[in-house]
């Protein structure tokens, strides 16, 4: 388990989303195939890996949290700058992989997001009595 460069882009494309990385700028994907390649090698079997396909166990970083929206997606709270409302609290958000396996990391945030809108929407509601 590595942490990439999160430099990669992802496109719409007559409506099939795409991926695209610098597979051989990446320290991690280099490392992933020097291990794959020592495994083949101790075990006397091939690794059977595509080694023009990328994959991640854990995806983060798509909507990062940032302190503007020219920086990021959502702000502290998880809401998405410029959609008063709509919230993400998935590990999206995170700018990059907060450990293995993320999901207490994931857990924190959702909660952290929840109890804002719970907090948001208890203000609104006695606002309004």
């Amino acid at each position: 388990m590595s942490q990439d460069a999160a430099d990669g882009q992802i496109t719409l494309e007559k409506g099939r989303m795409t991926f695209a990385f610098d597979l051989k700028g990446s320290p991690s994907y280099s490392a992933a195939m020097q291990a794959f390649d020592a495994l083949s090698e101790q075990s006397g079997r091939k690794v059977a890996f595509d080694r023009k396909a990328v994959t991640t166990a854990h995806p983060m970083g798509g909507c990062r949290i940032a302190e503007n929206a020219d920086e990021g997606v959502v702000n502290g709270q998880g809401m998405v700058y410029g959609h008063p409302g709509l919230y993400i609290a998935d590990a999206s958000v995170f700018p990059q992989p907060t450990g293995v396996p993320p999901s207490l990391s994931i857990a924190a945030w959702a909660s952290h997001v929840a109890e804002h809108i719970i907090h948001q929407t208890h203000s609104t509601s006695q606002e309004t009595h």
